[in-house]
């Protein structure tokens, strides 16, 4: 399955949010999805 993920931050950031953004998008790819994190915003 493809999850398309938009997010308002930059890459690679220290913030609480985009840390917890990236691990949600782990998980997610860890069930043999491909996670896509684009920039919105």
């Amino acid at each position: 399955m493809r999850i398309l993920y938009p997010v308002g931050e930059v890459f690679p950031n220290p913030t609480a949010r985009s840390i917890q953004i990236l691990n949600t998008g782990a998980a997610l790819a860890r069930g043999e999805n491909h996670v896509f994190l684009p920039r919105c915003g």
